[in-house]
């Protein structure tokens, strides 16, 4: 569909996000070739409202944002899924206005761009989180610098030491004064290069006890 304004919209084309063009309520006026990928013949330019390819649970808030382009010419991000037969996409919205060059009626330049592997990511480490978080098992995080970023609820039970007493120091807190240096070099140095420490260490609770 031909456009007035100040380019040519095909110029989004070889472009890896998705690029769509909509009227104030959100009928879908063009799409690159990107966007035209993912929704195949899910949406038709001129008669689809672009909050068909929204999860219902926002298309009120899409229709929302619409408005609010259109009124005060703001800049809208938003993240909500795209709803395609049946596949759900994880996506990050952009919503700006697009001033007509002959018409009086401004237009809202959707950028969509995929964040499905990101949010897969979290996904994972998030169940990570929770299976660490709730191990009965003591585990302790640090940075390559030796220190601790996180410790897990069994530690800290274990410990006698708080998160907030932890994070931040060296686990060296915890040393109970029988291993010599040397010991601790060969054992970073293991660890920095990548490969698996093992071996037993006895170290200090907050009140002396060992563990």
């Amino acid at each position: 569909m031909k456009n007035n304004f100040n380019f040519k919209f095909d110029l989004f084309d070889n472009l890896p996000d998705m690029y769509f063009l909509v009227s104030s309520d959100g009928i879908i006026v063009d799409v690159n070739n990107s966007g035209k990928d993912l929704i195949g013949s899910s949406a038709k330019t001129g008669s689809t409202n672009f909050s068909e390819l929204i999860e219902p649970s926002d298309k009120t808030k899409i229709l929302k944002i619409f408005k609010d382009c259109t009124k005060n010419k703001k800049v809208n991000t938003f993240e909500t899924k795209f709803q395609l037969n049946k596949i759900f996409t994880h996506v990050k919205l952009t919503c700006s206005i697009l001033p007509a060059k002959n018409e009086s009626v401004d237009k809202i330049l959707i950028v969509a761009q995929d964040i499905s592997k990101e949010k897969n990511k979290e996904a994972e480490l998030y169940k990570f989180f929770n299976i660490v978080e709730n191990s009965l098992n003591p585990v302790q995080i640090t940075d390559l610098n030796g220190k601790m970023i996180y410790v897990n609820s069994a530690f800290v039970k274990v410990s006698g030491f708080s998160k907030e007493e932890l994070i931040g120091k060296n686990p060296s807190v915890f040393g109970s004064g029988k291993l010599n240096k040397n010991f601790w070099n060969k054992m970073w140095e293991t660890i920095s290069s990548g490969k698996v420490w093992f071996g037993e260490i006895e170290d200090r609770k907050k009140n002396g006890e060992p563990f």
